[in-house]
């Protein structure tokens, strides 16, 4: 499903599973009779832990599930990041099962080929759909976005079992400034519920 994003005047294509994703993306959650975090391991929101005012850089730096604040250390070990040590005081002491890195379309990944950060615009279970960030000139760490999108297999884009996890911090609709890089398990497409049967 493809959505114009809003205010009308923005002319640019946002890609997206369904409302439900469309809404995650801005912060908006269905849920019925209430959520718990610890019920969906690190696949759980975690802005319902936290207080109100940190939900603005939550959403600025791409953090909406507890996975997104993980990372790999060097002891090869799973750990919260020190990256996001602000949010440590409210985020449960032990790492909650089931460890789960969904894909969404709201993450950022380093290449594994090239200096491009990959936007993550569409998946399926065959294909991901993403849009590329290329280094400015200068300065520092600021990206561009192409207007060209990629298709590749998920093995393409996760050749390996861990993957580099970025945020982009926009500047611009089309720049934006490359931070919080972090070692994560590679993402799974989560399931799709099964095609029902036509007579």
């Amino acid at each position: 499903m493809v959505l114009t994003a809003p205010p009308p005047k923005d002319k640019t294509n946002w890609w997206v599973n369904g409302l439900l994703e469309w809404g995650q993306s801005f912060g908006a959650h269905l849920c019925r009779k209430g959520y718990s975090a610890s019920e969906s391991g690190t696949a759980g929101p975690v802005l319902s832990l936290l207080p109100p005012t940190m939900h603005a850089t939550c959403k600025t730096l791409q953090i909406e599930r507890l996975a997104d604040l993980l990372e790999i250390d060097l002891n090869h070990t799973l750990t919260w990041s020190p990256l996001f040590h602000d949010l440590h005081a409210f985020l449960p002491k032990d790492i909650p099962s089931p460890l789960l890195f969904p894909l969404t379309t709201s993450q950022y990944w380093a290449s594994q080929n090239d200096s491009d950060i990959l936007q993550i615009l569409h998946f399926t279970d065959a294909h991901i759909v993403v849009g590329r960030w290329s280094p400015a000139a200068s300065p520092l760490m600021t990206y561009t976005r192409s207007e060209v999108t990629t298709r590749l297999g998920h093995e393409d884009m996760f050749p390996g079992p861990t993957a580099i996890r970025v945020s982009l911090i926009r500047t611009t609709s089309s720049d934006g400034t490359v931070c919080c890089r972090r070692l994560q398990p590679c993402p799974i497409i989560p399931s799709l519920p099964p095609s029902p049967k036509l007579p």
